[in-house]
């Protein structure tokens, strides 16, 4: 061991002793870094250190920089911070940190990214010295690609000595003689800065020549310049970002521009910045021809100056910094946004103007006190769907807004905080004067002028006063009502009063998100019969029982917030409950509850930092029959009275418990074992007693209980369950089958770095198993950790065990990674009942034990070496009585040798292998009796015909047809026994065998890269004579034009395939005939809901439809069920027709 093995609780003694030692050690020294230093050698050793030192103290770290300048790829230098740092202290002791410093420097062998800063407030003789000093170590670093110089007003006189530099950024007077060696010595930069420059006779073009990996280029004009002398800078090859700041001559870059709208081959400039000087017409127009550009920022004189941006039909971002009224420029503005099929964004000083065509979406961002009153000519956007108005207007403002609102058709209307994503765009860009953080308000004549907005159907906004609120039930159409906040004492029930007495009420969904409801304002909510959904937080907690006696109608989801804790309304939330019809979720001061009736979920959400002292507070929830799933998320205390009073109920029917932060005990387990309607547990458990308890249950999800290993109590556990039990730790998984005697056993790799991963040691103790008949392992195991589980399989001497299959795995056999090692293989050559074995060999020895199995009738090798298999086969072949009879060889090619005992296995009726010879398909002449076979490597010299003729038994052939010599020519096809079951791998040549496939049945493994199904699948279609009744494409998810094709295969019964467009869907609704469909998708069950209930309507013969999906997270709602069960209703007839059969991935 070594001081790395060490944990975390070590390094931080460690690290404390050392600090005490350098504090008593280095009482006299002032500065951080010199008492410390001790401690900075420790900590350089290594970079983990130096994490571990910061998460222990963080405020310590901060102070050492020496640390940081001897072991941080990027550092930064600030000379005059550390002059100020230094002021005070004697010569000496700067003189010893400044050679502290270089050393620091020097020892650093991260070093790629430097920043060195000068902002002086006062004059320092030792600059001099210590830049050139710090500048002499930097050279010397030939690792170092990025330094950037911030000395703004200063020079920078030497930049020899850098070389391989990728990045050069450079805030301070620079000779244009030095910078262009400095380029010709880096030709490999890619980001350049240039701010003041001397000429020097030269200018700043000539650096051109060595700057062909340039990408983003940013400089400063000199002052009052002729910038035509910049043009050639729109020569370098790569260039794609350009920032320009500095006052120039009007209209001198008009030639820049222009040669950057012609710059052709090679990247295209995406972004230019022009900061500080406005650009005139010429400029802009010339501007507007670079087609290529994203993002724009710069300064204009008039609203003739942006009118041109037009022609910039792939501008995402621009920036202009000019100020303006927007009542003169607002028509342009509105051209650039229309001008545009993909979302732009446009920034003016005080606002952002955010627009997507696609979504028909306009956002408006106001700063602080913006006034808003010009902002209407927005609303002329065609077709808008949605106006969000963000930050703080001026009050009063929004009146024109909204005259000019109630003109158009908009729907959606938002007035809200900033999106958080918007804030920070707004921070990066050094925005000052931005929006306060609580919700914008609109005053009682703005809700007027908002009344009169007929078409509004969604609206959300605040209010500062409740007068005049009752005016907006004139919105005849509105659906959707949420307000952000509301005066403390304002009053709603004006306004809930005038909707309630509408004569056809539309309103289904409202909310308060700030301020709160009470029982007069509830009152009044409940006799708008409309509403579906209802979210508030209710200032009369105690009258909650009252709440559900207002004779609610229609409602279907409920939320409210209450400034009390549960144990007050646990008594009477039952009832508060029922009259929501779908979701009710309350939420205490320490507890948050929902309840999904559709989904019949309970979930429970504690407060950790609450202490609950009424351990009988949940009791009244085990009246909550229905319930079939319950969450506890964080316990609150023992459970096991509430369990005892949930099993102790009438009519329970809770199948899922999960509890998350916190575990069970075995009083708890005692009385939840008790609920004999439970088939699931998710949780940590602490004592082995309580797997005993819970031996009824269907399925355990303990995490890392147990230290995520399997008890050793496990094993009569699981010989006394009823039928089948899985438990399932952090990182493995047992499944057993009293019945069948099949066990599983699943390693997983999502803790690969934790201890117990992959240890299967702790399997062991399964093999004295009573009734074990077959074991399937799959998943990675570390090292030979399988060994003692097949040591005591063999030692049993149990004939019941008859199959062993290793590396199978159960959803996707590609990502099999478990092989098994010599020494594991020569226990399971022990165990002489396996008829079945099915295995990779990790190694080439001692293989021909598989050979000595007497019983072994199915042999699959999923994985070995080239070669090593000839001794295991003919092992095989010389038994007097070989009972081998299925073999697959897979994961490599058959050696001649090895091919030669596989051709002569009399015994085998199934086989499937890579051939690399002729030998296979003709062994001396002799005739076999083997039944099926699966060619798996490209052969195109032999033929088919030839293949079947000394096989009179073969049935059935899965084949690359592509590769047989006679596969073009149908008619040799044809030859073939009509009895072939005719299973398709890959062929070309579609329309050539189509007619030659079973008339009945198609099966299709063909991988995506191979070939497209399309002319195949349009092939089938246009045979006349087609009776297709079951097609199975295996691991292929078929498209758009693949699905339609499909579609006109109408005799099709049986479909198997994978979807990856949910629109593939609804082309086969015209599969009038089809019974069975079972389909994986790639998309989310919300995208495939519609279809499959148009599916539902249209194949009116169907039995049953079987989903599976990539993401294993689906939620199906209720809407869907309800939805699907009235199409069913409407096309089916129940006296005829059995129920149909939709399953689900658990």
């Amino acid at each position: 061991s070594t001081i790395f093995d060490l944990n975390h609780f070590c390094y931080f003694a460690l690290f404390k002793q050392i600090r005490l030692n350098c504090e008593q050690t280095n009482k006299s020294q002032q500065l951080d870094d010199f008492k410390y230093m001790d401690l900075k050698n420790f900590l350089s050793i290594d970079r983990g250190l130096r994490q571990l030192f910061y998460e222990w103290d963080k405020e310590l770290s901060e102070r050492l920089f020496l640390l940081d300048v001897s072991s941080m790829a990027h550092i930064c230098i600030d000379f005059a911070e550390l002059y100020e740092r230094l002021k005070g202290f004697p010569e000496k002791v700067k003189k010893n940190y400044w050679k502290s410093l270089t050393l620091a420097i020097e020892e650093n062998e991260h070093l790629a990214s430097v920043e060195l800063r000068y902002y002086p407030k006062t004059h320092n003789s030792e600059h001099m010295d210590v830049f050139e000093s710090v500048m002499k170590r930097l050279r010397a670093k030939k690792d170092l690609k990025k330094p950037q110089f911030q000395f703004p007003g200063y020079t920078l006189e030497d930049l020899h000595g850098f070389e391989n530099l990728e990045e050069l950024l450079l805030d301070a007077n620079i000779d244009i003689k030095e910078l262009t060696e400095c380029c010709r010595n880096n030709k490999e930069i890619t980001h350049l800065m240039v701010g003041d420059h001397q000429s020097g006779g030269r200018r700043l073009a000539d650096i051109v020549p060595f700057c062909g990996q340039v990408r983003k280029f940013d400089f400063k004009m000199k002052f009052a310049c002729d910038a035509s002398e910049y043009a050639p800078l729109a020569k370098m090859p790569k260039l794609e970002k350009l920032h320009i700041w500095g006052e120039h001559e009007r209209g001198t870059l008009q030639a820049l521009f222009g040669g950057l709208a012609r710059r052709e081959p090679g990247p295209l400039l995406s972004t230019l910045f022009v900061d500080d000087a406005s650009l005139v017409s010429a400029e802009t127009t010339e501007l507007s021809r670079i087609k290529s550009l994203t993002k724009l920022r710069y300064r204009c004189n008039g609203p003739q100056d942006i009118g041109p941006l037009n022609e910039l039909t792939n501008l995402k971002n621009v920036d202009i910094l000019s100020h303006h009224d927007f009542s003169l420029i607002g028509d342009q503005i509105c051209r650039i946004l229309h001008s545009s099929q993909r979302p732009r964004k446009v920034y003016l000083p005080g606002c952002l103007i955010r627009y997507n065509p696609k979504e028909d979406a306009l956002l408006l961002v106001l700063m602080q006190n913006h006034d808003a009153t010009d902002y209407g000519s927005l609303l002329r956007l065609p077709n808008l769907n949605s106006f969000e108005i963000n930050g703080h207007q001026k009050p009063g403002t929004l009146v024109k807004l909204f005259d000019e609102l109630a003109r158009v058709e908009v729907p959606t209307l938002m007035i809200r905080q900033m999106n958080a994503f918007v804030l920070m765009d707004f921070i990066r860009r050094g925005w000052k004067r931005l929006p306060y953080p609580d919700y914008p308000l609109i005053n009682a004549q703005e809700i007027v002028a908002l009344s009169r907005c007929k078409s509004l159907r969604t609206l959300i906004f605040g209010i500062s006063d409740t007068q005049n609120i009752e005016l907006l039930a004139e919105l005849s159409q509105l659906r959707s009502l949420t307000i952000t906040t509301k005066p403390v004492n304002g009053s709603l029930v004006r306004l809930f009063k005038y909707l309630a007495a509408s004569k056809s009420p539309s309103l289904r969904d409202f909310q308060l998100s700030t301020g709160n409801i009470d029982c007069q304002e509830a009152s009044a909510l409940a006799q708008i019969g409309s509403l579906k959904s209802l979210n508030f937080n209710y200032s009369d907690a105690d009258d909650l029982e009252l709440l559900s006696s207002f004779g609610w109608v229609n409602l279907e989801t409920l939320r409210i917030f209450l400034e009390i804790e549960f144990h007050e309304i646990s008594n009477v939330i039952l009832k508060a409950s029922q009259f929501c019809g779908k979701w009710f979720k309350i939420r205490t001061q320490d507890v948050a509850m929902e309840i999904d009736r559709q989904q019949k979920d309970l979930l429970l959400r504690m407060n950790h930092r609450t202490i609950y002292s009424i351990k009988t507070m949940l009791h009244p929830l085990s009246n909550l029959e229905w319930v079939e799933s319950l969450y506890i998320d964080i316990k609150p205390f023992n459970l096991s009275l509430y369990f005892k009073a949930i099993s102790m109920s009438g009519n329970c029917q809770l199948k899922k418990f999960h509890i998350h932060q916190g575990f069970l005990d075995s009083n708890e387990t005692l009385e939840l074992g008790k609920i004999k309607s439970l088939k699931k547990f998710h949780g940590k458990l602490v004592n082995t007693q309580s797997l005993e308890h819970l031996r009824l249950v269907s399925h355990l999800e303990i995490l890392d209980s147990f230290e995520n290993r399997l008890p050793k109590e496990i094993v009569p556990i699981l010989d006394s369950i009823e039928e089948e039990l899985t438990i399932s730790l952090r990182d493995k998984e047992v499944s057993y089958n009293i019945k069948t005697g099949h066990l599983i056993l699943n390693i997983t790799d999502s803790y690969r770095f934790s201890r117990s991963s992959n240890d299967a040691t702790d399997f062991a103790p399964l093999a004295r198993l009573k009734n074990l008949q077959s074991v399937q392992i799959f998943g990675s195991h570390m090292g030979s950790s399988l060994q003692l589980f097949f040591s005591q399989l063999a030692s049993r001497q149990c004939q019941t065990l008859q199959g062993l299959v290793v590396g199978s795995k159960q959803t996707d056999p590609d990502l099999d990674m478990l092989t098994i090692s010599s020494s594991e293989l020569e226990e399971i050559a022990s165990i002489k009942s396996l008829r079945k074995l099915k295995c990779g060999f990790l190694e080439a020895q001692n293989l021909d034990l598989i050979g000595g199995l007497p019983q072994l009738t199915e042999l699959i090798i999923t994985t070995h070496q080239e070669g090593s298999l000839k001794d295991l086969l003919r092992k095989i072949n010389s038994m007097e009585s070989p009972r081998l009879e299925y073999l697959v060889i897979e994961g490599g090619q058959l050696t001649a040798e090895e091919e030669v005992q596989v051709a002569a296995m009399k015994s085998l009726k199934r086989v499937e292998c890579s051939y690399s010879s002729t030998v296979a398909f003709d062994y001396q002449g002799q005739s076999t009796g083997i039944e099926a076979m699966t060619v798996t490597k490209d052969r195109q010299d032999i033929s088919l015909v030839e293949l079947f003729r000394n096989r009179p038994c073969l049935k059935s052939l899965i084949h690359s047809l592509a590769t047989f010599g006679d596969t073009a020519n149908g008619d040799t096809i044809a030859r073939l026994p009509q009895d072939i079951q005719r299973d398709l791998l890959s062929f070309d040549g579609f329309e050539g065998v189509v007619q030659c496939l079973d008339p009945q049945r198609l099966v299709i493994e063909l991988p995506p890269e191979m070939h497209c199904l399309k002319f195949l699948l349009e092939a089938l279609a246009l045979n006349e004579s087609q009776n297709l009744q079951q097609l199975i494409i295996r691991h292929r998810y078929i498209g758009l034009e693949e699905a339609a094709a499909i579609a006109h295969i109408s005799s099709l019964k049986i479909l198997m395939c994978g979807l990856e467009d949910s629109s593939a869907l609804s082309y086969l609704c015209k599969l009038k005939h089809l019974e069975s469909l079972k389909i994986r998708s790639l998309n989310n069950f919300s995208e495939l809901s519609q279809h499959l209930i148009c599916l539902l309507q249209s194949c009116e013969a169907l039995e049953s439809i079987d989903l599976d999906f990539w993401f294993p997270m689906q939620y199906i709602n209720g809407d869907f069920l309800l939805q699907a069960a009235n199409t069913l209703k409407s096309v089916r007839n129940s006296k005829t027709q059995s129920p149909l059969k939709l399953r689900f991935p658990p």
